[in-house]
């Protein structure tokens, strides 16, 4: 029984990792032992990742402004186009929550396909 405890513990422990790793801007997250074919794959996502530009092309969304709350958003979309992980993007309607999720989407290796997004309107305060 102490074994599979021990295990349950270990998987927790690697989540906590993943997790904390992926906020701290990680690509992705790799568990041993690894899939060459799993490896191969996340490589060649990095490698599809868009340069930064020197500055943004006519056209394309933007964020204006440099107040150090601007700043710390830029900086969460840069970590958050280079993972992997499904992302939930919450706030007040008008807040800009649409362009985060085309910024992030831009900015990823996936920018080329299609992005899913779903809107759900408020619901009534009572």
């Amino acid at each position: 029984m102490r074994g599979a405890a021990r295990g349950g513990d270990h998987r927790v422990r690697q989540h906590e990792n993943a997790v904390a790793a992926l906020k701290a801007g990680a690509f992705d997250y790799l568990t041993k032992p690894l899939s060459l074919d799993q490896l191969r794959a996340l490589v060649k996502s990095a490698l599809s990742l868009p340069q930064k530009p020197a500055a943004a092309k006519s056209g394309e969304p933007q964020l204006l402004g440099s107040s150090p709350g601007l700043e710390q958003v830029r900086s969460m979309i840069e970590k958050l186009a280079r993972s992997q992980a499904p992302i939930y993007i919450t706030g007040e309607s008008g807040s800009g929550k649409e362009l985060a999720a085309r910024l992030i989407h831009g900015k990823g290796s996936r920018h080329e396909k299609l992005s899913s997004r779903s809107t759900a309107a408020p619901s009534p305060r009572t």
